[in-house]
């Protein structure tokens, strides 16, 4: 598990969020999860250093295809 995945997973417990799905594709990982009738999307993006507009729009597009409350790059 990278850095960041520990990150995001920290996250997922503080925040009381349960993982309904996770995707993993190269460096990306996608996670679906809930809490109540939120819904928000959390993009892992392993061994970058700067996130570009094209990780931005993905996110984006994830968030309006499923309906997701807010979505969240680590």
């Amino acid at each position: 598990m990278s850095t960041v995945e520990k990150r995001a997973s920290l996250l997922i417990k503080y925040r009381k969020l349960k993982v309904k799905k996770k995707e993993k594709e190269g460096d990306k990982t996608t996670y679906f999860l809930s809490r109540g009738d939120s819904n928000p999307i959390f993009l892992c993006i392993v061994g970058q250093r700067t996130i570009g507009i094209a990780y931005v729009r993905e996110l984006r597009d994830l968030v309006e295809e499923t309906g997701a409350d807010k979505g969240v790059i680590i």
